[in-house]
Order: C-alpha cells, then structure tokens, then sequence
C-alpha cells in the first residue's frame, strides 16, 4: 500500500495505514547499506587519526589547538611557543593554566564560564610579552 494512500484514507483503515507506514520505517532504517557502514568506519579512522597527529605536534612543542592528552580530563594548547592547559571543574567554570609539561600543576591565568571566553582571553596572553619570574 502506497504511503500517499494512506493519507487520504477514513478512520476506519487509519490504523492498517498506520502499521503499513511503520513497517516501512522500520525496514528502511533497519537496511544500512555497505556504503554507509565503511562510510562511518572510514571517519572515524580519520578521528582517530587527526587525535594523534594533534597529540604528536602539542608534544613535539609545536603550535596547536585544543586536544586531549593520554585520555586526560583536560585540553592543551601551543600558542606562540607556550603551552596552556585548560579543564573543567565540579562548578562547571573552565580554569586556564600555563604549564611548562603535561604534569605540571601550572599556573593559574583566570576561570572562565566557557571555553569560548577563556579563547579569547588566551588570544591576549599567549602573545603578551612574558614576564620574568
């Protein structure tokens, strides 16, 4: 039975339409095609592979962007040469750390609400002049 049918049935056959509809549904979502499958394996192969090469340039001291180290909780950053850590807390506030290594505790810069205000903060600081401790 036709789906275009089914729309201008009465409220007798409704149910029967109803039923048909589903199952055509059900069957269409049910058959995921070949292309579709090695499609999804296909990009999440490249995930992983952009993870890695993320991961690789932070620790080899390259400029990079945000990226998780070793399955940390945390993102690091490389911006103009320094690295920067940022995580988020049981409050739900993003703090930023200048870190010389991936152990290191850091030093606090600030907390932000979101990872977006703490970007733009970081945008001034990585290319501030730095301060001589």
């Amino acid at each position: 039975m036709a789906v275009s049918h089914c729309v201008s049935q009465t409220r007798e056959t409704a149910p029967r339409c109803a039923r048909s509809l589903e199952r055509c549904r059900s069957a269409s979502s049910a058959r995921k095609t070949g292309l579709e499958t090695e499609q999804e394996q296909s990009y999440r192969r490249w995930r992983e592979e952009e993870r890695i090469r993320l991961e690789q340039r932070f620790l080899l001291g390259a400029d990079c962007a945000w990226t998780r180290i070793e399955k940390s909780e945390a993102f690091y950053c490389r911006r103009n040469g320094r690295a920067f850590r940022i995580a988020q807390g049981k409050d739900k506030r993003w703090t930023l750390c200048r870190v010389e290594e991936i152990d290191d505790e850091g030093e606090l810069l600030g907390t932000y609400q979101g990872r977006g205000d703490a970007n733009k903060a970081l945008k001034k600081i990585a290319y501030a002049p730095q301060l001589q401790r």
